[in-house]
């Protein structure tokens, strides 16, 4: 929490794939009128992509993001996997980018179903099996313990969503791609969004210069110019609260 918090300032000037797949997730949805929580919302990046007349309420865990999105509308400090709102009090939840981090997703979108009118919206974001796909590889290739999420698969996700008291009406996957100088920047980049936990760390004082070497090395998805490439997997799904 305290890295998400931290990257409050920064986050989103980073969040270039984020934003993108907000803008996808987005694409032919009518919010006019309805009130929504965002939840996982960061520094409230998606409000330039809402009509005005949306009641949005944000929600995160970083103090720091909320701190930004307090000054756009209103703004809640608190965790996806606990929601302070009695049940069927929104016309629709919006989760972006940010349901990947929870180990056991069933019981959030059980909170999002909770907090949601009957008839009411899931608009979902979130990455899947294949990101960073080269990411894992160099590691493995360079014989060094992957220090990257295990994202959800496509099919478990779905299989989620529909346990969970929604009906799915789309959902399709994307891929995006980010590019970066080297492989300290695609890894600064993580560090610049908040994006460090146990399951996926920078490199910072955790190995050797000959063993980022051969990290660098290994990595085999770049550019024609050389530059590092990063593919983001993406899931995206509007449901319906049954």
């Amino acid at each position: 929490m305290r890295d998400f918090s931290a990257a409050a300032a920064r986050y989103a000037a980073h969040a270039i794939i984020q934003r993108q797949m907000l803008e996808a997730l987005l694409e032919g949805v009518d919010l006019h009128e309805e009130k929504i929580l965002d939840a996982g919302a960061g520094p409230a990046v998606v409000a330039p992509l809402l009509p005005k007349n949306c009641h949005v309420i944000a929600l995160d865990r970083a103090e720091g993001m909320m701190q930004l999105a307090s000054s756009i509308y209103p703004a809640v400090v608190a965790d996806i996997t606990a929601i302070p709102f009695a049940p069927a009090s929104f016309d629709g939840v919006l989760c972006n980018a940010v349901l990947h981090w929870v180990q056991d997703m069933i019981p959030t979108l059980q909170q999002f179903r909770m907090v949601t009118k009957p008839g009411g919206k899931l608009l979902l974001g979130c990455f899947v099996e294949g990101t960073l796909a080269p990411l894992k590889r160099a590691y493995l290739n360079a014989d060094l313990t992957p220090k990257v999420i295990e994202f959800p698969s496509d099919m478990g996700l779905t299989q989620a969503i529909e346990k969970s008291g929604w009906q799915i009406d789309m959902c399709r996957v994307e891929k995006f791609y980010s590019d970066h100088a080297n492989l300290a920047a695609l890894l600064r980049h993580f560090k610049d969004i908040g994006a460090r936990d146990h399951r996926m760390q920078a490199m910072d004082g955790l190995m050797t210069p000959r063993m980022f070497e051969a990290l660098s090395a290994a990595y085999d998805m770049r550019d024609a110019q050389g530059q590092v490439r990063a593919p983001w997997v993406v899931k995206l799904v509007h449901a319906s609260a049954v």
